[in-house]
């Protein structure tokens, strides 16, 4: 992500917004180059990405942290994926079964509880408003 957007989130965050950062976001920019500063970190005084969920308050709002790690397989399902052609998400070039993950429900298990925990959280931030 680049650092205008980051940039652009925390003033977002600052300003009374709610932010949920899934992963490493902002590590690295639109060309898969590593960013020097990450704009997201620096604004919630962290020198890493946390290891377990954490919310941080920068401004008015907040910043919720939530740590996940893309498994070495690298898959969304349950099993590995034949051979094939897919189309769709911008995700496809990190997951290869993005395709078999989400339209066939067939999602890896570790990956569906953290996108749960997303959804669940980001209702959260919705009621509290």
């Amino acid at each position: 992500m680049s650092l205008e957007k980051q940039n652009a989130l925390v003033e977002f965050v600052k300003r009374g917004g709610k932010l949920i950062v899934l992963g490493s976001t902002g590590i690295k920019d639109q060309y898969n180059l590593t960013n020097k500063n990450i704009p997201l970190l620096d604004a919630a005084k962290l020198s890493k990405y946390p290891e377990t969920n954490m919310t941080k308050s920068i401004g008015k709002g907040e910043i919720l942290f939530i740590p996940l790690e893309i498994p070495e397989h690298k898959f969304l399902t349950k099993y590995e994926q034949k051979e094939g052609t897919f189309f769709g998400s911008s995700m496809v070039d990190v997951f290869a079964d993005v395709p078999e993950a989400y339209t066939r429900d067939n999602m890896h298990p570790e990956l569906r509880e953290k996108l749960d925990l997303v959804a669940e959280e980001s209702l959260k931030l919705l009621v509290q408003e």
